[in-house]
Formats: C-alpha cells, sequence, structure tokens
C-alpha cells in the first residue's frame, strides 16, 4: 500500500470503529436514549379551531349572475359544512391573512373576462390555495400554542379563516330513545309487591288529532288537557 491508500484505509477504520464504540456505550443509568417524538401533523389545538380538509369543489351562478365557487369543508368530529364564494371573496381573505400568516402573493391572477373554462381551471387552482392556507394556519396555530398573547395573530387568523369556510358544523341532537316494557312486567311488578296492590294500568293513547296539536306526546297531553287544578 502507498502511503495515500493507507490513510484512507485508517480514517474508515476509525470512523467504523468510534461508531461501533457508541453504539455499545450505555447512557447514563444503563437507560438506552430516549427517542424525540415526531411532531403531530395537527395539533389539538388546530383540530379544535380548523377544519381537517377544506376543498374547493365546483363552480356555478348564483342568484345575481356571477360565478361563485362551492368550498366543503370537513371537521376531525365527522360534520362537514358546505358555502359558496365568489373570487373576489378569495382574494379579500387572502388580503386579511396575508400578514398575521406570513402569506405571499395571492397565486390566481386576474382575468379581464369570466368564461367557463376560466372559472373550471379556477376550481383546482383555489382549491389548492385553500388546502395550502389551511395548513400554513395549522402551522401557525401549533407555533402560536403556549405562546401565550404572542400567539393571537394566528388566532384571530383561525377565527378569520373559519367564518369564510361557512363556520364550524352544528351539533347534532340525539333524541333519546324512549324503553319499552316488557311483557309480563306489570305481573311481576304485582307479584314482588306481594298483591296488596293492583297493577297498574297503562293509559290508552289520545286518538285522532289530538296527538299533533303540541309537536310531540308531553306537549300534545298539556294542551289538551290542560293545566292542573290546584289541590
Amino acid at each position: 500500500l502507498d502511503i495515500r491508500e493507507a490513510r484512507h484505509l485508517y480514517c474508515t477504520l476509525v470512523t467504523q470503529f468510534s461508531a461501533a464504540a457508541a453504539a455499545a456505550t450505555p447512557t447514563r443509568g444503563g437507560q438506552p436514549p430516549t427517542p424525540t417524538p415526531k411532531p403531530t401533523s395537527a395539533p389539538a389545538a388546530a383540530t379544535e379551531l380548523l377544519p381537517v380538509t377544506s376543498r374547493v369543489l365546483s363552480f356555478g351562478p348564483s342568484r345575481s349572475g356571477a360565478v361563485v365557487y362551492r368550498v366543503a369543508s370537513r371537521w376531525a368530529g365527522g360534520g362537514s359544512v358546505s358555502t359558496h364564494r365568489r373570487f373576489s371573496d378569495f382574494r379579500t381573505l387572502h388580503t386579511a391573512l396575508r400578514s398575521p400568516l406570513s402569506l405571499g402573493e395571492f397565486p390566481c391572477a386576474r382575468a379581464p373576462f369570466q368564461t367557463s373554462a376560466l372559472a373550471a381551471r379556477r376550481v383546482g387552482e383555489l382549491s389548492a390555495y385553500i388546502s395550502s392556507l389551511l395548513s400554513t394556519a395549522c402551522d401557525a396555530l401549533a407555533a402560536a400554542d403556549g405562546a401565550g398573547a404572542a400567539g393571537g395573530g394566528a388566532r384571530l387568523a383561525a377565527v378569520v379563516l373559519v367564518d369564510f369556510l361557512g363556520g364550524r358544523p352544528e351539533p347534532r341532537a340525539q333524541t333519546p330513545t324512549p324503553s319499552k316494557p316488557t311483557v309480563g312486567s306489570a305481573a311481576a311488578a304485582a307479584a314482588s309487591s306481594g298483591g296488596d296492590e293492583p297493577a297498574a294500568v297503562a293509559p290508552k293513547p289520545l286518538g285522532g288529532s289530538a296527538l299533533k296539536c303540541g309537536g310531540g306526546m308531553l306537549a300534545s297531553l298539556a294542551v289538551c288537557i290542560g293545566p292542573a287544578a290546584p289541590a
């Protein structure tokens, strides 16, 4: 071996030996190093304040004849919101969020004439823009999480963006399902009481249009029977 090859071989062996020694050497306390957790794509603050996805799906004429674009958003709880915005509304939104989110120029150029081909092309452009804007707002909220008053600009931007996207979905009202009495429940109740009291007989439902006068069974009975007499 000449001197150059010998130096190269020496450097290679030293590098391999150092890497093997570092891997075999335990840390303080004999415990392996704790892996660094990977950052989540959507922090808790973002999932509570912003939708998961937002896209521009289609375009069409409004009542005034202007072209509007349908924007659909899906939230973490499973709800969805859909709204319609004009092209100028997107530009106004970009101007409002440019400073708090440090945005660049609006990516979609203006056109002197509005055609169907232009509107169809803008569907894809505006969809990519609103998705990118949503991702930027999520990153800003993640950076502002725990920053206190310094993160007020990102939170205000999130409120403006949600208002542009149509707001939050309304919570679904869950109607409780009344339990049905089982067969023989009255007889079982009478047997357990020793037969001293007669079994309660279920009242017959009111017929005709009486059940329709209040919008519900309890309200109907209250309206049809009237207020209770004082004792």
